[in-house]
């Protein structure tokens, strides 16, 4: 299970959530030039990409295991 999922249906590639994930999740494909969850294991589950996201195409589960359960 993904934290972090993009609904390709409903996406226009608009490219907000880029600006609104603080640890760079979003990556844009080189080959689709789309928007893709590229790096799903550095989500902080800080869910501020779903309100940025004007197609509410991203959707981020809490379900999804969480390697940042414990502090250093």
């Amino acid at each position: 299970m993904q934290p972090v999922v993009i609904d390709a249906a409903r996406c226009t590639n608009c490219r907000k959530c880029l600006d609104a994930c603080p640890t760079g999740v979003f990556q844009v494909d080189a080959k689709t030039d789309k928007v893709v969850v590229q790096y799903p294991r550095d989500c902080h589950f800080c869910y501020l990409c779903v309100p940025d996201c004007p197609d509410h195409a991203i959707t981020v589960s809490s379900e999804a295991p969480n390697p940042r359960y414990r502090s250093i």
